[in-house]
């Protein structure tokens, strides 16, 4: 018996210790995303165009695929690649683009919860990687995101596993994770152009730690890792500079890299990434103005992304919680790179009036470890207002259990409106492109103002394979209109809707289906596809007109 005690424990496996805390954040974030994927009722629109862009791969190079799209090509290209197995099995059909594409938003959220956890166990400790992770995976807008067939999954991915390597290289002096934590940046530039953003941060956190105690190297080792970091990521990075010779050839970003570097317009502002934005607001006269309301519309957009209360307890951590989040000097790079990312998005909105929730998203992942560290102080028994007694970082066990109980709670709130069904107001844009896959044949053209009933009739597939009509063909054009409730918008719609009634299109088809015609949402009206305004090929060698079905 005294044998056995004298003996040094065995260090516990790796299974031991992360192992139940990653198989129960999987689970519950694997349920989540499978729901969502199963009640979905339409893509997103922007998905409609990562798909449209995949399958340009088939038919161009990669020079003329990247070159003929202004959005950068990581997503769209994993799509291309995941999708050939789908593809030699089910064919290319609206569904089965769109599982592939909602597939790898799928894994790269599970994987994006994994890095999280992990980031935040480096920082802090696997209590608040845990919950942080299942937090941002459970907040509303982060939910419905990172389940639909988006990029947004696996960017974050890309740039959480960029600032997971760095610090971990920087804490160990690897070379070969420098290396790794730039081709990570490379990647996520890849996806979208805003990746790139996390190679100043780098730099300025190495930089940064060897003016500050117990944290310095060599100047050698500095440089070294400066330089690994920018190779990997320009490495990474390469394939799209190669095809296009510039940075970037969307038009947004394009206009930052120029209007950046030509000075302030006459308000004050940048225009920058207007593409970033979802959410207007009115321009203001003068720059003064014109900045606060900026500010007010992205804190208003964090503040809702963070569900509300999330955002106080970001608030309460960053007051009363400093020696905690300082903790481990890693968290300088998330708090530069967030800095550096919220004035990207403040210089837009000073010109643009813009702000979207989906730009967004990387803030708020960032932000879910100070989310959890605030509520966690708040249920410290000490905890009061204009105390802190967070040096040593103990919480003891009843705290922790009262900590979870609040998460769970919060998580329970966040989930019911998570797992309501994506894009559930789209049904009649479904309908209408069902309705449509059984009606058009083959050189009819479906004009669509939103798009979704164009991709699932089947008609965005074929694009790029336009057939040969025989010259006496006389094909159909489907004009689908969505009835808005905002009056500019209703009134142009109107506009458009009483000429096509004017030039003698016909109604075919309504939804709800059960109701006057007036008040229905969706309406398609059918008229002849006239040669002078949408031309398609002809075959002069054939006089009869044999209709064939799209392809499926």
């Amino acid at each position: 018996m005294d044998e056995q005690l004298t003996q040094p424990r065995r260090a516990s496996s790796w299974l031991h210790r992360d192992g139940p805390w990653l198989i129960a954040l999987l689970v519950v974030v694997a349920a989540l995303r499978f729901w969502l994927i199963v009640n979905t009722e339409v893509t997103a629109r922007d998905s409609i165009g990562f798909i449209r862009y995949s399958l340009l791969f088939d038919r161009m190079s990669w020079s003329e695929a990247v070159n003929s799209q202004h959005q950068h090509p990581g997503y769209p290209a994993v799509i291309w690649v995941v999708s050939q197995p789908v593809r030699a099995v089910f064919g290319v059909t609206p569904e089965s683009m769109r599982l592939v594409a909602q597939s790898i938003s799928l894994v790269a959220s599970l994987l994006l919860a994994v890095m999280m956890f992990h980031l935040g166990k480096l920082l802090w400790d696997r209590f608040i990687g845990f919950f942080a992770a299942l937090t941002f995976q459970f907040l509303p807008i982060s939910g419905h995101h990172l389940s639909d067939g988006i990029s947004d999954g696996l960017f974050l991915l890309l740039v959480v596993s960029a600032l997971f390597t760095l610090i971990r290289a920087r804490d160990t002096g690897s070379k070969w994770r420098y290396a790794l934590g730039g081709a990570f940046v490379g990647v996520a530039y890849l996806t979208r152009p805003e990746g790139l953003l996390v190679l100043p941060a780098a730099w300025l956190f190495l930089v940064g730690l060897q003016f500050a105690r117990n944290s310095r190297k060599t100047w050698t080792e500095v440089a070294l890792s400066l330089l690994l970091v920018t190779g990997g990521c320009v490495v990474a990075g390469s394939p799209y500079y190669a095809a296009t010779g510039k940075l970037t050839i969307k038009v947004s970003a394009r206009q930052i890299l120029e209007e950046a570097a030509a000075g302030p317009t006459e308000n004050g502002g940048w225009p920058l990434f207007a593409s970033l934005f979802a959410a207007n607001f009115t321009p203001a006269p003068n720059f003064q103005m014109q900045l606060q309301r900026t500010l007010r519309a992205l804190l208003l957009e964090l503040c809702q992304a963070l569900n509300y209360v999330g955002a106080g307890f970001v608030v309460w951590a960053a007051i009363f919680c400093r020696k905690t989040l300082l903790r481990h000097p890693g968290f300088a790079l998330l708090a530069i790179y967030f800095s550096i990312h919220a004035l990207i998005l403040v210089k837009l909105g000073l010109t643009v009036s813009y702000v979207s929730d989906r730009h967004v998203m990387a803030l708020v992942a960032l932000a879910s470890y100070p989310c959890v560290i605030g509520m966690m102080h708040l249920c410290t028994p000490w905890a009061r207002f204009g105390r802190t007694t967070d040096a040593d970082f103990v919480h003891p066990p009843i705290v922790r259990m009262v900590a979870t109980a609040c998460l769970v709670v919060t998580i329970g709130i966040c989930a019911s409106k998570s797992l309501t069904r994506l894009h559930g107001n789209r049904i009649g844009n479904h309908e209408a492109g069902l309705f449509l896959a059984a009606k058009a044949k083959s050189g009819d053209l479906i004009d669509d103002d939103h798009n979704w009933s164009n991709y699932y009739a089947g008609n965005v597939l074929l694009e790029g394979r336009d057939p040969v009509l025989p010259a006496s063909a006389t094909p159909t054009l489907f004009v689908v209109m969505t009835r808005s409730k905002d009056a500019e918008v209703r009134e142009r719609r109107e506009l458009k809707e009483t000429s096509l009634k004017q030039g003698g299109a016909k109604l075919v088809y309504q939804w709800p289906i059960n109701i006057e015609s007036e008040k229905a949402r969706i309406v398609v009206y059918a008229m002849p596809r006239r040669f002078e305004t949408h031309p398609w090929k002809k075959d002069e060698a054939s006089s009869v007109f044999q209709p064939v079905g799209l392809q499926k």
